[in-house]
């Protein structure tokens, strides 16, 4: 488990005798404006939360649209990388970089956060199965990330997904706000802004990571039960409910 401010706080309280009752409601409190949702009136709402999981219905997903313009340039090898872990206190951060090449394309691709477990299973063997796709997935330990923070993990991960690949890509692209360093071989890269909703073989890399991920702490949550490990989906953990 990473060692984050929070749950050194609470060792410190266990350590001194328990939470008082106070600090107990102050965090259930906080707690409850989390994970408390606002009731939605909107007729637009519902059209939306149709849409949010629509990449598991036939025929619609994202196109390698984006990879097009730049194979068109004569930029051959063009991939995407992206991560998962980032946000939870527990589990590794991993990130996979995955390379589709022209006239390969997978029904359903999209932003793995937003498709259903289900159809992430299914394009995670899709992917990795398909004889001319390249990929290579990369993690760092919580141990790692104690020593040198989530950042600096992620960009670890990520550079060590696009060094594992078969072949360095002519091209990178990056979800998020920054690109790791990358060798020198690789001439073009760049990052884009939820890049998992909006490019191809993002996407693609999105789906690996956070499948692989998600089987990590599924095996976590086997050794260590009753602290919610395999129910993990993104989301910040709450360790001031945890109970050692």
């Amino acid at each position: 488990v990473r060692r984050s401010p929070r749950l050194v706080a609470l060792n410190q309280r266990i350590e001194d005798g328990g939470a008082t009752k106070e600090s107990d409601d102050t965090a259930r409190n906080k707690r409850s404006k989390v994970v408390k949702k606002k009731k939605v009136s909107n007729p637009d709402a519902k059209k939306r939360a149709t849409q949010r999981d629509s990449s598991d219905r036939k025929g619609e997903g994202l196109r390698p649209t984006v990879e097009e313009k730049w194979w068109k340039k004569g930029f051959g090898i063009i991939a995407g990388v992206d991560e998962a872990g980032r946000g939870p206190l527990a589990g590794p951060v991993v990130a996979a970089a995955c390379v589709v090449p022209p006239g390969v394309w997978f029904e359903g691709v999209g932003d793995s956060k937003q498709i259903s477990l289900q159809a992430r299973e299914r394009l995670f063997a899709e992917i990795t199965g398909h004889p001319l796709v390249t990929y290579h997935i990369a993690q760092v330990s919580e141990q790692e990330i104690d020593k040198i923070n989530i950042r600096e993990a992620t960009k670890v991960a990520m550079r060590n997904a696009v060094v594992g690949l078969k072949e360095y890509p002519d091209h990178v692209m990056v979800d998020g706000n920054f690109v790791p360093e990358l060798p020198p071989e690789i001439k073009s890269s760049e990052f884009i802004i939820k890049g998992d909703t909006k490019v191809f073989s993002i996407a693609c890399a999105s789906i690996l990571a956070k499948v692989f991920r998600d089987r990590i702490m599924k095996g976590y949550e086997k050794a260590y039960p009753g602290y919610g490990l395999g129910q993990n989906k993104g989301k910040s953990l709450f360790v001031e409910s945890w109970r050692f």
